[in-house]
């Protein structure tokens, strides 16, 4: 019994010993994990502070290297690429061979007569055809621009409105002369119309219309022939100078067959 007794006091007593021990290891092992987590703190508060710094200091935006342009665009800032080499002929000397030919060309023009003639006066150009052309009387308000014999037998007189605005006045241009089985056309030198007969008086007259602001007309009286071609007019306006100047000169100083003169 008393062994007994001995044995647990032993027990006790060791425990009493142990104890002790292990509460202060515990203790130990508590502050060393503290410790260690304090350092683990400090360390990512230093390493967020130091990246705060960076990202400070570090540029808004970094500039970034521009797409190279396509050629396309190089071609239209006219910075061509350099022509691939080819056996095709250049163009200059394509264009040569036309050059001679347009040379040729103009030289024969050149030597071509002019079938325009222009006078100076009315009585020269009268003297040149040997008859005497229509005019327009100063009355209507046109004065005479220039006087052409086309081909020696044609009078081309252009007369112009003293009245309007300047470039949009009246203009006529007046042809005569002898007669010969001509189309309006031939002698007006207006193509591609319709021309509609119309009688004037005692004349018939050949009229086209070439748009709302110009016309055309062709007749014979006396063995001669006559066209005008007016721009920058109305209908009524074209018809009423067509009747009232040129038809009435021409019924009255127009009778008789010109007199032959070799030309």
């Amino acid at each position: 019994m008393k062994s007994l007794r001995y044995t647990i006091l032993c027990s006790g007593l060791a425990a009493s010993l142990l104890l002790p021990t292990s509460f202060a290891a515990q203790r130990d092992s508590d502050t060393a994990q503290q410790e260690l987590s304090r350092m683990a703190g400090a360390e990512s508060t230093a390493a967020q502070t130091t990246a705060t710094l960076v990202a400070k200091t570090r540029p808004t935006s970094e500039p970034q290297a521009k797409p190279a342009a396509p050629k396309e665009a190089v071609v239209a800032a006219g910075r061509q690429e350099a022509p691939a080499k080819t056996m095709a002929t250049s163009p200059k000397a394509e264009q040569a061979a036309p050059k001679v030919e347009q040379t040729a060309e103009a030289d024969m023009a050149s030597q071509l007569p002019n079938p325009y003639v222009e006078y100076t006066s009315y009585e020269a150009l009268t003297n040149a055809l040997g008859f005497r052309p229509l005019i327009m009387v100063k009355s209507t308000g046109f004065e005479c621009k220039t006087l052409n014999a086309i081909d020696g037998k044609t009078a081309d007189i252009h007369y112009r409105s003293r009245y309007g605005e300047t470039g949009r006045r009246a203009e006529y241009t007046v042809r005569t002369e002898w007669a010969g089985d001509k189309a309006p056309e031939a002698l007006s030198g207006i193509y591609g119309y319709t021309w509609t007969a119309q009688q004037v008086s005692a004349t018939t007259v050949q009229v086209a219309e070439i748009s709302p602001s110009s016309f055309s007309a062709f007749w014979e009286s006396g063995g001669y022939a006559f066209s005008i071609y007016a721009t920058n007019v109305n209908r009524w306006d074209f018809l009423g100078t067509l009747t009232d100047n040129f038809i009435d000169l021409t019924e009255h100083y127009y009778k008789e067959a010109p007199a032959a003169t070799g030309n």
